[in-house]
């Protein structure tokens, strides 16, 4: 049920009215994780060939489009995406762009790029937000610690924990998940 509508204006600068229902539902700016992924590249603390993974193809793109705004990337395409909005020509074409360093940036989220994809250019991803499945973000983490990825000395992996939020949480959740896991293969292992 539509309870009215808002006008929201996106990094660009361009305003559309949306049903209120939806607005109260929208990624906007300012960010925290927007914010913190364009410091990390504005000072350096990553390099060009970094992949950042993402949950919300909404946040992917609200970086992207910062970058582009703060001219930091001159267009959207030195920023890489697999997201599930993204055909399979373009997302070929952007991950065959940065394995060959012609993009210097890359993101995916976990759903549509944690798996069937390649990124052993990179030797730091940058986990932005972290799926809950324990699964998908094993995957999201295999695409860049793989076969291949033997050329780096070490990968990289690095968390973007919020203060104060549920994240906490949910990252102690996943751990206690992991170890589990391992208890569980253990006793199967012993048990064969």
């Amino acid at each position: 049920e539509v309870i009215g509508t808002k006008t929201v204006t996106d990094a660009y600068g361009v305003s559309k009215v949306v049903d209120l229902l939806d607005a109260e539902m929208l990624l906007t700016l300012p960010s925290n994780k927007v914010d913190a992924v364009v410091e990390m590249i504005r000072g350096g603390d990553v390099e060009p060939g970094t992949v950042f993974q993402f949950v919300s193809s909404k946040l992917l793109y609200l970086v992207r489009d910062e970058l582009v705004r703060l001219k930091i990337i001159k267009n959207p395409g030195e920023f890489g995406i697999v997201a599930g909005d993204v055909s399979e020509a373009r997302r070929a074409l952007a991950i065959e762009g940065f394995q060959q360093g012609k993009i210097p940036w890359f993101a995916f989220t976990a759903a549509a790029g944690g798996a069937g994809i390649t990124l052993t250019r990179a030797n730091t991803m940058v986990a932005v937000q972290r799926p809950y499945s324990p699964i998908l973000y094993t995957q999201a983490e295999a695409r860049v610690h793989r076969a291949g990825s033997e050329v780096h000395e070490s990968v990289n992996i690095i968390d973007l924990v919020s203060e104060d939020t549920i994240e906490l949480d949910q990252l102690e959740l996943l751990a206690n998940n992991a170890d589990l896991r391992e208890m569980i293969l253990q006793d199967h292992k012993r048990l064969e």
